[in-house]
């Protein structure tokens, strides 16, 4: 991150904002609140709940994440997708409702060379 902070510090000289750009106005402020208090309790929030849930269960939530997001586009914001992201949000639902009904291969084979313990 430092290298960064010393990578960008010529565009300082380039940009030449006024002084004033930097003064804490009323978005500002609500912006910062926001990510800074909403979003990290959020993320104490799913983290907690991780302890709670089992992996494979949050691994479906996690994968539905892109639909999520592509659903609250285009409500507050009024995107679209084309087909390709038609598509691609269909098959990452029915991935994740397979994942959450579909029963894996199961084998009525008993377990060999298990370990009791003594």
């Amino acid at each position: 991150m430092m290298a960064m902070v010393v990578l960008l510090l010529p565009t300082l000289l380039v940009e030449q904002a006024p002084a004033q750009a930097f003064a804490p106005t009323a978005l500002l402020l609500i912006g910062l609140g926001v990510t800074g208090g909403l979003a990290t309790g959020a993320f104490a929030v799913q983290m907690w709940v991780q302890r709670l849930v089992p992996a494979q269960q949050v691994a479906l939530i996690f994968a539905s994440e892109p639909v999520y997001a592509a659903g609250l586009s285009w409500y507050f914001l009024g995107e679209t997708l084309d087909l390709q992201g038609w598509v691609g949000s269909g098959l990452i639902l029915l991935a994740v409702l397979v994942g959450a009904f579909g029963s894996g291969p199961q084998s009525s084979l008993p377990v060999v060379g298990t370990v009791q313990p003594a």
